[in-house]
């Protein structure tokens, strides 16, 4: 272990190619990772474990450089003390903080990436909470840098897994869960937050007229979310394709360019007691579609 100013680097771990130094400064821990180069090692922040504040990491890399780095080729850092210390007010670090600062209408969006629908809906509506959950680190300080600048203020934003959000959340006490092309993990279904235990968790957050809103470009994606919430007993759902939207991401923007299919799938009317049908026991005559109608919407 070493430490200097604040900054500790407690423990590393390497294999052949790569290490990683576990890295706290202040209240905020992350890894650093050494990279063998062809002349000799690159050196900088892990881009999974960022610290919000990323000045933690400049200052972190300046202690490495000033301790352990004797000849540097090349440095691609400034060190800016407004970075380091001065805390956004959108971001929270725990969830007994977020619990304490949520009030009045609130909306979730699970995975805002760059921000802009959650900056849009946040605008749209000034009176509503923008509640926003992110894995990763990054997306929280960019997010919070473009709601400062463009003088946004009804936006929180947390990191963690949105499962775990949900489940800290009072009952009856979200408008919206906004879940925008998610990552549809195709080939590896279980690694996806859509579920059954995640559906019922929205049944029971969501007010009773709340509703829950996929956007993906991935159709078994769609389909397995519907399938997830054919399980209660009498959800209403409203299934759209290809509909400009006023605001559109980066990567609905990408898929567009490659003439890609949007499938939108709105859900409501959710009631949390109800029993785990199997799909093949569930009469299809209680919703307003087919099977037949799905291979439409396919293709």
């Amino acid at each position: 272990p070493y430490s200097k100013d604040d900054v500790e680097f407690l423990w590393l771990a390497k294999n052949d190619n790569v290490s990683l130094i576990y890295t706290k400064v202040q209240e905020e821990s992350f890894f650093l990772q050494i990279k063998k180069a062809q002349n000799g090692f690159v050196i900088k922040g892990d881009k999974h474990t960022k610290p919000s504040k990323i000045g933690y990491l400049q200052k972190a890399l300046k202690i490495f450089k000033e301790g352990f780095c004797e000849d540097i080729i090349n440095k691609a850092f400034g060190l800016k003390n407004n970075a380091l210390i001065e805390k956004t007010p959108f971001i929270v670090d725990n969830f007994d903080e977020l619990l304490s600062r949520l009030q009045g209408k609130i909306y979730i969006e699970i995975g805002f990436g760059s921000g802009r629908h959650l900056l849009y809906q946040a605008k749209e509506n000034p009176n509503v909470l923008i509640l926003g959950v992110e894995i990763y680190n990054p997306a929280l300080t960019q997010v919070a840098k473009l709601a400062k600048a463009q003088n946004v203020n009804n936006i929180l934003l947390i990191q963690s897994d949105a499962r775990l959000l949900l489940s800290v959340l009072k009952s009856k006490s979200v408008e919206k869960i906004f879940l925008h092309f998610p990552v549809p993990w195709d080939k590896k279904p279980h690694r996806r937050v859509i579920g059954k235990d995640f559906c019922k968790e929205c049944a029971r957050v969501l007010t009773q007229n709340g509703r829950f809103e996929l956007r993906t470009d991935s159709f078994e994606y769609f389909n397995f979310t519907l399938e997830q919430f054919l399980t209660f007993p009498a959800p209403k759902f409203s299934l759209r394709k290809n509909e400009n939207l006023e605001i559109s991401s980066k990567y609905e923007d990408r898929w567009k360019k490659q003439e890609k299919n949007i499938y939108d799938l709105w859900v409501w009317n959710f009631n949390q007691e109800c029993k785990n049908y199997e799909l093949n026991e569930f009469n299809l005559s209680s919703v307003e579609f087919s099977k037949e109608d799905l291979k439409k919407i396919e293709q």
